[in-house]
């Protein structure tokens, strides 16, 4: 696979999870947009660091403190509260990394 194509499936696929899950659990329809975007953002540092390999670890804290500057900066552009994007972006981990896990298997 190449690596555009990873890097564009695993934005896509992390975006819909944080926005589904959002959704579940009746986020305000104004923030859905930028909790998905911050998920991305959360869940692409996490796997390019993992594809560079340093590591779970470190790979985990750098996605969660980028998960949680997106909240800071997205709750001042949105003027809502920060829990409504911060907390349903860590739910990507759970999934994507069980799917990525699934798919190594398979490939």
């Amino acid at each position: 696979m190449q690596w555009w194509f990873a890097l564009l499936v695993q934005l896509l696929f992390s975006y819909l999870a944080t926005v589904a899950f959002a959704i579940i659990i009746n986020v305000p329809r104004k923030a859905l947009n930028l909790a998905g975007w911050a998920g991305m953002m959360g869940w692409l540092a996490y796997w390019l660091l993992m594809e560079v390999g340093s590591g779970r670890m470190m790979a985990n804290l750098v996605g969660a403190f980028v998960i949680g500057l997106c909240g800071i900066f997205l709750r001042a552009i949105r003027k809502c509260r920060s829990s409504s994007s911060t907390s349903r972006d860590l739910y990507p981990w759970c999934q994507a990394l069980l799917l990525t896990k699934q798919y190594e298997q398979l490939s």
